[in-house]
């Protein structure tokens, strides 16, 4: 009796604990873009105060992270898995840039060698993705960029890996895992989360981001973050012509409960007039109204909504049709394409485009795979036509079947200038088994990444930073107390094609040869297997051969009129 009386005591402990340090936010930013699209960002994000390294019991947090990060010896990592392409020129800038295909980084405690492989299968596993294929052949180990967001102690530059797959393919099996991870995965804003409606959109990206932040000045008193966000870029403008929008029209769908573990479920609608897009009415009235600089804000609470309706449905009426006219780019673009013709060598070229009014330090990333031979001494840097000289870099050779190539590039961007990096590669001839299926369609190298420090007074079309915030409301609404905001652009990936066999030759030798001899046999057989004898054409026939040849040419002739 008192045994059992004393785990009721420790169970209700455990609970009440949990309870007081776990929470869970919901938010969801909905933004018309110049271009005409909409752009859709749901953030889920669960905190645990105070984490033991030795926890086993969660109320809150997927306890699959939980025994990724302890079996590991995970400080931090952020996934994403991208589908589609972010048009910087026309969208601006999102709250999280990530590059088409699955993107992987993180940080050690110890053994980073060790720990990075056996993390990348076992959370490949936990997400329906091909992490498994990450090894040391796309792997490297950056310097300058992909700094630690969170707290870590005892930090070591070598404890970080970095590894990207280009040719990832996202569809409904990595979203079912990735909704598990919710505390409420049927309920609140993940009901709008139809495979249906967001896989057919330009672009949608699902990440997920474990970092370790600090709650006093010393450190002592610490909080596990979790950020589960997704991008998505609906076209608004298709059906009607004006940029109009709904829950039922982007999602199919309306929110009909709350999610009971949520602190807070909330949907933000950027309603600033940026001289392109129409103003709009929106349908039920915002319980609030924000502003941060020049941006506006309608915030909506879904819990009250809900208490005067059965379900939650935002419209938004435009006054007018969408007018497509220029689109101003925002102050910082960068492009990247593929250089040369034939199958011997090839190039590869960066533009950034810097047309702000003051001069910006930027660190370039660019990791190629072991089969593209990078030439470093063709290496070229122009600002305005004019050769420059990078403050830093960093370069570390390929090495065939074991390492990609791995540069880092600082530069300092002059105002108003448009910066050329290029450098050419030599192609590498593979064995016959390091050929993908379908090699004709060519080989995807990773994007490239540009990192900057974003000004205090920050950037046009910079609408949030939330590696910095605790939440989408604070990162949008600039409550946060970080002086340092960054930035980080990716490009485009690249599809180069290498020197392929035709692997259609053997089936094409089998089956002439078996042609062949198919056509060869039957005379062959009959010559060796037959007796072959004289007859006289001049012998006389007797009657019975002559009836029995006559009977034989009616019965032939029958059969032919059947």
């Amino acid at each position: 009796m008192n045994s059992r009386l004393l785990l009721v005591v420790l169970l209700c402990g455990i609970s009440r604990r949990s309870s007081a340090d776990e929470t869970f936010i919901e938010e969801l930013f909905v933004k018309p873009l110049p271009s005409g699209h909409l752009y859709s960002f749901f953030s889920f994000t669960t905190t645990l105060n105070n984490p033991a390294e030795n926890m086993r019991f969660y109320r809150l947090l997927p306890s699959t992270i939980g025994d990724l990060l302890q079996i590991n010896s995970v400080d931090e990592f952020h996934l994403s898995l991208t589908q589609g392409k972010w048009s910087h020129e026309q969208y601006g800038y999102p709250i999280k840039d990530r590059p088409a295909g699955a993107v992987l980084w993180a940080w050690f405690k110890e053994n980073p060698d060790l720990n990075w492989k056996k993390f990348a299968s076992a959370l490949g596993g936990v997400t329906c993705s091909s992490l498994n294929f990450i090894d040391d052949t796309i792997t490297v180990v950056p310097k300058y960029v992909f700094r630690p967001e969170g707290h870590i102690q005892n930090l070591n530059d070598t404890n970080l890996k970095y590894a990207m797959l280009p040719g990832e393919a996202v569809c409904t099996e990595n979203l079912t895992p990735w909704l598990k991870f919710l505390p409420c995965s049927n309920a609140g804003l993940s009901q709008l989360l139809r495979a249906t409606s967001i896989f057919s959109t330009h672009y949608i990206s699902i990440g997920l981001d474990v970092k370790k932040l600090c709650l006093d000045q010393s450190c002592l008193q610490t909080q596990l973050l979790l950020q589960q966000h997704v991008s998505i870029v609906f076209d608004a403008t298709i059906a009607t012509g004006k940029q109009e929008w709904s829950f039922i029209k982007l999602f199919g769908k309306t929110i009909s409960s709350v999610c009971p573990l949520a602190a807070r479920t909330s949907v933000i609608v950027e309603t600033t007039d940026n001289g392109v897009c129409s103003k709009f009415a929106l349908a039920p009235e915002p319980h609030r109204l924000e502003e941060n600089g020049d941006a506006s804000f309608a915030i909506y609470d879904v819990k009250r909504l809900l208490t005067n309706s059965d379900h939650v449905n935002i419209v938004a009426n435009p006054e007018k049709s969408h007018t497509y006219w220029t689109i101003k780019p925002p102050p910082l673009t960068i492009n990247r394409y593929v250089q040369g013709y034939g199958l011997e060598s090839g190039g590869v070229r960066t533009v950034i485009v810097n047309s702000a009014q003051k001069a910006l330090n930027v660190t370039y990333l660019e990791v190629i795979p072991w089969y593209l031979r990078v030439y470093v001494h063709t290496l070229r840097i122009t600002s305005n036509g004019k050769q420059v000289f990078p403050n830093r870099i960093v370069f570390q050779p390929s090495l065939d079947r074991e390492k990609p190539c791995h540069l880092e590039i600082g530069l300092n961007l002059a105002a108003r200038s448009k910066t050329e990096l290029s450098f050419s590669f030599e192609r590498a001839f593979l064995a016959w088994v390091e050929y993908p299926p379908d090699p004709h369609l060519g080989f995807y190298v990773g994007a490239a990444s540009l990192t900057l420090s974003v000004p205090r007074e920050g950037l046009a079309n910079f609408t949030g930073d939330l590696s910095t915030s605790g939440n989408l409301e604070e990162a949008l609404l600039g409550s946060h107390t970080s002086q340092h905001r960054s930035l980080v652009l990716f490009t485009e990936i690249l599809l180069v094609t290498l020197p392929t066999p035709d692997f259609s030759m053997p089936y094409n030798v089998i089956c002439f040869v078996c042609t062949a001899i198919a056509l060869a046999f039957g005379p062959i057989y009959n010559v060796t297997t037959k007796n072959l004898t004289l007859q006289d054409k001049n012998q006389k026939k007797g009657l019975l051969h002559t009836i029995v040849q006559k009977l034989k040419g009616v019965s032939v002739r029958k059969l032919k009129k059947e």
